[in-house]
């Protein structure tokens, strides 16, 4: 993605073709969830199971997860903590 592509609204990222991409996040604790992609972003060399959305999806942030580039929650349990993201 080229720079002159996307723009950051907030604390969300925004391309030009209207997909948005930010963090999740639940009561406040933006250090340790994935990040939400919604908007139909392409993601090349996924592995997509039958039926999953390609509109809207979880990346994983941690390194833990057993479904990458997919979030399956690893983060809970591994001490997983991003302040500056």
């Amino acid at each position: 993605m080229h720079a002159a592509q996307r723009v950051i609204v907030g604390s969300r990222l925004q391309h030009d073709n209207g997909a948005v991409v930010a963090p999740t996040h639940r009561r406040g604790d933006k250090a340790r969830g994935p990040y939400r992609v919604t908007g139909g972003v392409a993601l090349q060399e996924a592995s997509w199971a039958q039926g999953a959305s390609q509109e809207h999806y979880t990346l994983c942030r941690c390194g833990g997860s057993k479904n990458k580039p997919f979030c399956d929650g690893t983060h809970w349990t591994n001490d997983f903590h991003d302040e500056k993201n």
